[in-house]
């Protein structure tokens, strides 16, 4: 959706438009949004109808509490309230990513950086969900973590705290609340003031422009190069 138009230069064209690239961005950004509901739909529904025909899911009427794994869990829901619940987190989830991905690929330059930083970014992630103690006092950064933020399920099938500024801190309650402002703020400190950026922009892409084109105006040009602009 992105990278191509970067590498081909259209990228510096819709910026110079009157509106920017920002009803391009909100354009792409609806279609990766509407593309991730669609196929995590189709897995999630697959996912559910597999178990029951290979394990039986039984009767969703009972708490969550009945399952072996999320015993521990706090909440007196059922089975069925609870696969609601993680079914609209995990969205939420690949909502997020879908965003930040976007973010990335506009602000990097070229198709290598922005492999490169998502790697990075990504074993960044890894390592600190990985290693970092959850009594460390940088347990915020163990679980305000997108792989943290993929295994919601876990989080709320028992009770962890977290070492928030040396008070203890419910992890479902911190990591979804994290969850809704980094949504919120990709959004609206990105998609909403793209437009501010462009302006900006287009003034340097429009002053470079007129830079090169009285230079060149001024270069002396070969015949032959009069001659195919002619043809």
């Amino acid at each position: 959706l992105i990278i191509p138009e970067k590498e081909s230069r259209e990228a510096v064209l819709f910026a110079t438009t009157v509106n920017g690239q920002e009803k391009t961005i909100k354009t792409k950004f609806m279609v990766l949004l509407i593309l991730i509901c669609c196929l995590y739909l189709i897995f999630y529904i697959e996912n559910i109808l597999t178990a029951q025909i290979v394990y039986g899911v039984g009767d969703t009427s009972r708490y969550i509490q009945s399952i072996t794994e999320y015993k521990g869990c706090l909440y007196g829901i059922t089975v069925a309230q609870f696969m609601t619940v993680i079914f609209s987190l995990k969205l939420m989830v690949y909502v997020i990513i879908a965003m930040l991905m976007i973010a990335v690929c506009y602000r990097m330059g070229s198709g290598a950086k922005i492999v490169t930083f998502i790697g990075i970014f990504g074993a960044a992630e890894f390592i600190m969900h990985r290693y970092i103690p959850e009594s460390s006092l940088l347990s915020p950064f163990k679980y305000i973590n997108i792989i943290s933020f993929l295994k919601i399920d876990k989080l709320l099938g028992k009770y962890v705290n977290i070492n928030f500024a040396g008070y203890p801190v419910n992890s479902s309650y911190l990591v979804i609340i994290s969850m809704v402002i980094v949504c919120v703020g990709l959004y609206v400190f990105f998609i909403k003031q793209w437009k501010v950026s462009c302006i900006a922009w287009n003034k340097k892409v429009h002053k470079k422009h007129i830079f090169d084109g009285i230079y060149r105006r001024n270069m002396s040009v070969s015949y032959t190069h009069l001659r195919a602009h002619e043809t």
